[in-house]
Parts: C-alpha cells; structure tokens; sequence
C-alpha cells in the first residue's frame, strides 16, 4: 500500500493538471472572444454617439435655418395686413357719404389717392404682382388693390405653412434616428457592460486555475523527485542484499 500511494497520488496530480489546462484553454478562447465581441459593441457604441451628436447639430441648424425663414415671412406679411386694413378703411372712406362733407370731399379724396400710392408701392415688393392705375372709379381701384393684397397674403401664407410642414417632417425624421440611435447605443451599452462582468470573472477564474494548477505541478514534480529517490534506495538496498 505504501508503494501504490505516490503513484496513485501521481495519476490524480497529472489528471488534475490536464484538466485544469483544458479549462484554461476554454476560458483563453472566450476571454479573447468576448474581449472582441466587447470592442466591437464599444466602437458601435462611439459611433452612434458620434451620430447622434451630428443629427443635434443637423437638429439646431434647421430649427435656427426656420426662425429666421418665419420671421422673414412675419414682416412681409404684417405689412400685408396693415396694407388691407388701410385699403379697407380707404373703401369706408370713399363710400362714405360724400355729400354729407362737400367741403371735406377734395381732402379726402387727395389723401386716398396718397394712401393707394402707399400700398402700390408696398404691394410692389411681392414678386409676380403688378399693378396699374387705370380706372378712373377710385373705389374699384381700391378694392382691386385689396384684392391684391389679400391674394398676396394667401400666397405668403400658404408658402409658410408648407415651409413649416416640410420642416416639421425632416425634423420629425431627424428626432426619430436619433431616438433610435440612443436607444441601439443604450442595449449596446448593456451588453458591453455584462461582457465587462463576465470577463472580470473568467479572468480571474483563468487566474485561479492556473494558480492552482501551478501548485499541483509542483507537487506533482516534489512526488516524481520523492518516488524516483525512493526506486533508487531500493534498487540500491537490492543490490547490496544480492552482493
């Protein structure tokens, strides 16, 4: 019994020692494969944020791009506006009863004409408006000159509300990327963040078999020492019996 031990003991060292590279191996092959799979998640990760910092940007530009486009368009048509409301009181004025103020009649129609003259002037600012001064009747040619004006306004209206709508919706895609850029960074985040977990702990798992494995090679090499010396003492004490 004494002489089967150290071998016993040798064979279950070697076993332990074979097992323990086995695992060794496994956990170098993972490591290195979660290790990778880690950078990749981590360069998407910077990626997406880098996109994303570049749609903010894209974001800011267009919203200042539209506040500029909607105060060049409040000018223009608050002018407009104050056009039709002048044009309009110019109307009341002019069908007024005009013999009720005979004496008034010159004076009001002089400044009626200064005012249509105003609004030709104002009007004359909107591409693709003409207008002349033909008709004699100078109510008709006030209400031609408002109907102008209110054409001008719809016209500027509805190009606003286009611009808008068509703002709205690149923004609104723009808003809908960066949200679903957010969202892939976060989920790569996480799982960036467990590879971290897992490669702590098989790391140090790796460390710990190969510490432990370290330990039975030296015991097993302090046994081999041990039993060889031993062979040898009885191979000498045969020797000296037979002699």
């Amino acid at each position: 019994r004494s002489t089967l031990f150290p071998y016993t003991t040798l064979f279950r060292s070697q076993y332990a020692i074979e097992k323990a590279q086995e695992a060794e191996a496994r956990l170098a092959a993972r490591l290195e494969e979660a290790t990778a799979e880690k950078e990749k998640l981590d360069e998407n990760v910077a990626n997406l944020n880098s996109e994303v910092a570049d749609l903010d940007s894209e974001i800011a530009s267009a919203n200042a791009t539209r506040i500029e486009g909607h105060n060049a368009y409040l000018s223009p048509d608050n002018d407009l506006v104050r056009g039709i409301a002048g044009i309009e009181k110019a109307i009341a004025v002019t069908k007024g009863d005009l013999k009720e103020r005979e004496p008034e009649k010159g004076t009001k129609l002089m400044a009626v004409k200064a005012q249509i003259k105003s609004f030709v002037q104002l009007l004359k600012q909107e591409p693709g408006y003409k207008y002349d001064y033909q008709s004699s009747d100078v109510v008709k040619t006030i209400e031609t000159l408002r109907d102008q004006f209110e054409e001008a306004k719809i016209e500027a209206d509805n190009e606003e509300q286009t611009t808008l709508q068509e703002h709205e919706m690149v923004q609104g895609g723009r808003q809908n990327s960066k949200t679903a850029k957010l969202h892939s960074a976060s989920k790569q985040n996480a799982t960036s963040a467990q590879l971290a977990v897992e490669i702590a702990e098989k790391t140090q798992e790796k460390t710990d078999t190969e510490t432990a494995r370290t330990a039975d090679e030296a015991f097993l090499a302090d046994i081999t020492t041990k039993c060889e010396r031993k062979a040898e003492a009885w191979d000498a004490r045969d020797r000296k019996s037979v002699v």
